[in-house]
């Protein structure tokens, strides 16, 4: 077995005042280290890992809702799989994430799809994708963006959505992004969604692909 690393781990990226609706759209960064699955790498089972937590300061009447996902260059949806929780201000925490997508890159697709695809390449049982995000007043969610429980319809990142079809040949590099929403419903305490959010710190603390 292959083991590829990130490099420039761990990283912390922080949020400053996450504006309070009507803003609609999240506040987002994508972490610096970046994963590279190797050129010309197809038809071969891939572990893409990662993992971290966010830290919450506290002390304030917010609330929202966080996902972390692991996109392509692009950096827009659909992304490839992905975690969330919604999320209280009022004491200081901290949760903890972590998903796996277990994938191939399919040079017939021009994409990167779930090991568990129907029509994959591969024989006998292979193992499931998802991703766990430690849950704070409302239910943890895992994405199943790649393959065979796909997000909204979702069963291939790559030529397909706006992404544009993948070249094998060239290295493909991946990144995980955090989005944060400021009370968009998923908790309902007085106060919320009135001010802006006060620092969030997110860790990624390991990102990597095995083959």
């Amino acid at each position: 077995m292959s083991v590829i690393v990130a490099a420039g781990l761990p990283e912390t990226i922080s949020f400053i005042s996450v504006p309070p609706p009507p803003a609609v759209q999240p506040t987002q960064h994508a972490f610096d280290p970046v994963l590279t699955i190797p050129a010309n790498l197809t038809n071969t089972k891939l572990s893409i890992s990662a993992s971290g937590s966010i830290l919450l300061p506290g002390g304030s009447s917010g609330s929202g809702f966080f996902d972390v996902a692991l996109f392509g260059k692009e950096l827009q949806n659909p992304g490839i799989i992905g975690v969330g929780t919604a999320f209280g201000m009022d004491t200081s925490k901290v949760i903890p994430w972590n998903f796996v997508a277990n994938v191939f890159c399919d040079p017939t697709a021009n994409a990167i799809r779930d090991v568990q695809v129907p029509g994959n390449p591969f024989t006998g049982s292979s193992p499931q994708s998802g991703g766990v995000m430690g849950s704070d007043g409302g239910p943890a969610s895992a994405d199943y963006r790649a393959g065979s429980k796909p997000y909204s319809g979702i069963n291939q990142y790559g030529n397909y959505g706006g992404i544009p079809p993948l070249d094998f040949t060239q290295p493909i590099n991946l990144y995980v992004m955090v989005s944060v929403y400021n009370a968009v419903n998923n908790l309902s305490r007085p106060g919320d969604g009135t001010n802006s959010l006060p620092p969030i710190s997110v860790t990624l603390t390991q990102f990597q692909l095995e083959y």
